[in-house]
């Protein structure tokens, strides 16, 4: 009778919890990959390329970075796929991956973001369509950017690729150069805004913080500037 009793006890009290993680706000969602979706490279589909991927500019590249990158990439369906071999044309908005026979191919499904392992940083890159984190699509939002900061205000950093064709001095016919920009992102309500300074960035976010008016960064570069404001504002925001 006493071990009915104890068994009867342990049931509730597994109930108890099974309930209180149910609750809403109990357990929250974070931008990540999703691990439960976890799928072999073998099932991502992809094109196959005629020829190798090369740079063939005379100057600049259309890839973010020209060496295959470790990624994790996570399709619109929640599919994920870890350890593939990725690059990520931004000129053309492409992304092309190696298959397990290491034969180049181009990403066909639609991917929702990318997480990149760059060895020449500290921690990995998050990329994402702007268009993923707006409401209004845009032919724009069909950029690749970087998340910087993520949660109710993010701040995102695109590199922009630009081609430029000119006639060749040395061979025939058109030579090509790609040119990159830098341009700067903020999600708010929903809303994409861009920016160039960090006064434009502080008055698109002072109207909601007033605190903000006058702020100044004391990082000397534009990215550590913007990141720096971002944070002071949510630091304002969290206190209201």
């Amino acid at each position: 009778m006493k071990h009915f009793k104890t068994n009867l006890v342990r049931k509730y009290l597994f109930f108890l919890i099974v309930c209180h993680l149910c609750q809403p706000g109990t357990l929250i969602a974070q931008m990540g990959p999703d691990y439960s979706k976890l799928f072999y490279l073998a099932d991502l589909q992809g094109s196959p390329l005629t020829e190798k991927l090369v740079n063939g500019y005379v100057d600049g590249s259309p890839f973010f970075k020209s060496d295959w990158l470790n990624a994790t990439l996570v399709e619109k369906s929640g599919n994920t796929y870890k350890d593939i071999k990725i690059k990520m044309d931004l000129l053309e908005h492409r992304i092309y991956f190696l298959d397990p026979a290491n034969a180049e191919r181009e990403l066909t499904s639609p991917a929702k973001f990318l997480i990149l392992n760059d060895p020449t940083q500290l921690n990995p890159l998050t990329f994402i369509e702007l268009n993923e984190l707006a409401k209004q699509k845009t032919e724009s939002g069909k950029w690749w950017s970087q998340l910087l900061i993520d949660g109710n205000i993010k701040l995102l950093k695109n590199y922009n690729k630009i081609k430029y064709e000119s006639k060749g001095y040395t061979t025939p016919g058109l030579e090509i150069s790609v040119k990159d920009e830098i341009r700067w992102f903020l999600v708010k309500d929903e809303k994409l805004f861009p920016f160039k300074k960090q006064k434009e960035l502080i008055d698109l976010l002072k109207a909601d913080a007033p605190a903000m008016t006058g702020f100044t960064a004391a990082a000397k570069n534009p990215e550590a500037q913007f990141i720096e404001i971002v944070k002071a504002y949510n630091t304002i925001k969290a206190s209201q």
